[in-house]
């Protein structure tokens, strides 16, 4: 199959706060060590809401431009990819858009959700 496109840059960013799985076993009720023992899952980012989002979203926006050595009126496109769900209407790619160029939006902006997302 023959792509079309190609992806110039691409960063990423996790929330600052990480709870560990025996602090999410406690808050979920479950004996201590259940949640590494049957997932694996040692620690978890946690968002503290909407403002952290955005602050995400300029940042990684602007580090993968940075890296592709583009600036934000080069884009044809905005694909968010990310597990924090913003707002399901309009979709998250639209604050992606806006926080990562504020005023009139630029270029059209996709969500690809996850199969399994986290909330």
């Amino acid at each position: 199959m023959r792509q079309h496109f190609t992806v110039l840059g691409s960063a990423r960013a996790l929330p600052a706060e990480a709870l560990g799985s025996d602090e999410l076993d406690s808050r979920l009720g479950l004996p201590a060590g259940w949640t590494a023992r049957h997932t694996g899952v040692l620690r978890r980012h946690r968002n503290s809401g909407p403002a952290e989002t955005e602050a995400l979203t300029r940042r990684v926006s602007l580090a993968a431009l940075e890296e592709a050595g583009l600036a934000l009126r080069d884009l044809d496109l905005i694909i968010d990819a990310s597990l924090s769900l913003q707002q399901p209407i309009p979709c998250n790619a639209a604050p992606c858009n806006a926080a990562s160029a504020p005023g009139p939006a630029a270029s059209p902006a996709w969500t690809c959700t996850p199969a399994a997302s986290a909330s």
